[in-house]
């Protein structure tokens, strides 16, 4: 970890979790993403859009001159929220020490694997992103991506308890949609736990059939982006039983194509 920090627990405990969930055989690479990240530590506030100069609400070790490059490059609010921006190669986590944003948000830096520079091109997790020729960004499967990163993070919040510290997850916007992706997620963890550290989209076609992961991918990025549209009107989400059929129907044709392919 960089110097300053607002961990409340141990970089030894950290680290030791990630290789718990993940497996010992990992522990090199997850040492070589986590052991000494660039971190930007932002205070959090009630209405980011109302600052001007963010540099009083912002922490770093990074050379101000690198960060001021950085706020060329990007919206300066980016660095009051929580994220791993990959193309930077930068965390951005809360002072306050959430410890679910920050799980959150360096199992993404963990999962980022940028395939090339120029034009663009990375897988994060289930998420890929491809630069176009206009020179913006189009995302597949960022929702998806979301929801199984928080139920890789609770997963990795439990082996902290085990290990002996306290640590109650926080509610997040994922939270309503794990009914719906949780039977995948339990399903496949280990082919997605060694997607997200070894970026190998193929291999984990391979596993699910790439057109029975469409069908699912289609099916459930639709009901996450209903999720997300009806929390930021504050509406309540629902969950409806014939969708957590639908979802299910859709996790048992890749599980049947993981069994056919095994014949």
């Amino acid at each position: 970890m960089t110097k300053t920090n607002f961990l409340s627990i141990s970089k030894e405990q950290l680290l030791q979790t990630f290789i718990k969930f993940y497996g010992a055989n990992e522990s090199e690479y997850i040492k070589s993403q986590l052991e000494d990240p660039k971190i930007i530590w932002y205070e959090v506030v009630d209405d980011p859009e109302k600052i001007t100069d963010i540099w009083p609400y912002i922490t770093t070790d990074i050379p101000k001159e690198e960060v001021e490059g950085y706020l060329k490059q990007k919206n300066k609010y980016i660095f009051l929220q929580s994220a791993y921006i990959d193309d930077l190669g930068l965390l951005v986590l809360p002072n306050s020490g959430n410890i679910n944003h920050i799980i959150h948000e360096m199992n993404h830096k963990l999962s980022s694997h940028i395939i090339r520079e120029k034009p663009y091109a990375a897988i994060n997790g289930l998420s890929i992103a491809v630069e176009t020729v206009h020179g913006g960004v189009v995302t597949y499967n960022n929702n998806l991506n979301e929801v199984i990163n928080e139920l890789m993070t609770l997963d990795i919040i439990s082996w902290l308890n085990i290990m002996g510290e306290n640590v109650s997850p926080c509610y997040s916007w994922q939270s309503g949609a794990f009914k719906l992706i949780q039977p995948f997620y339990e399903h496949f963890k280990e082919p997605l736990k060694q997607l997200y550290i070894t970026g190998n989209m193929f291999d984990f076609l391979r596993e699910v059939g790439e057109q029975e992961f469409q069908d699912f991918t289609n099916f459930i990025e639709r009901k996450l982006f209903i999720i997300k549209i009806h929390l930021r009107n504050n509406k309540p989400v629902t969950i409806k039983e014939e969708d957590v059929a639908e979802s299910q129907r859709l996790t048992q044709a890749m599980i049947d194509y993981n069994l056919r392919s095994r014949k």
